[in-house]
């Protein structure tokens, strides 16, 4: 896959719940129940500065390769407890899609059928408590299917703190009214 330079795709957030519920249906068959679509909207939001720092349409910062190849940029992990700046660079690659539905079925795609060897199906704990409303259990989920590098406390308040943020939005009102 060849290497696309990093540029800013923000979005706002109607057309980023928009994106991920088209995604879903695309990717998975059917709408989204209204309890996913806050928990993985909140997450995209979460990964990426409330998509004011999405790279190249990667909804959720994940690593690898998309359908349009991969980019790098500088970015912040959590290595063997110590924060740590990762310079952009090849040991430092994030997907690339060629748009906001590309990307956003790449986003889907990965959480939800999460065949990416070698653990099949990892974040199904995780897909499977969002449904029960249990954002906790989605954040332990995710981190034991190693989505993130944080600890699992700061991840679950700023997830948590997004999916907050997401259901005071007036566009959000429609389908948080099946939630609340």
């Amino acid at each position: 896959m060849p290497y696309v330079p990093p540029s800013r795709t923000p979005l706002v957030p109607a057309d980023a719940m928009d994106s991920i519920a088209d995604a879903y249906e695309s990717v998975c068959g059917g709408e989204i129940p209204a309890r996913l679509l806050l928990t993985l909207t909140a997450q995209s939001a979460l990964e990426t500065a409330r998509w004011t720092s999405m790279w190249c349409w990667n909804f959720g910062n994940i690593r690898g390769s998309g359908d349009a190849g991969w980019t790098s940029f500088q970015a912040g992990e959590i290595i063997d407890g110590k924060s740590v700046t990762l310079p952009p660079g090849v040991d430092n690659k994030f997907a690339a899609y060629s748009d906001r539905l590309a990307g956003a079925r790449g986003f889907v795609s990965f959480l939800c059928t999460a065949s990416h060897p070698p653990a099949p199906n990892r974040f199904q704990g995780a897909i499977d408590a969002a449904l029960r409303g249990d954002l906790a259990g989605y954040v332990h989920g995710l981190k034991a299917g190693g989505y993130f590098t944080a600890e699992e406390g700061t991840y679950f308040r700023a997830e948590q703190s997004c999916e907050s943020w997401l259901e005071r939005l007036p566009e959000a009102h429609a389908w948080a009214k099946e939630i609340l």
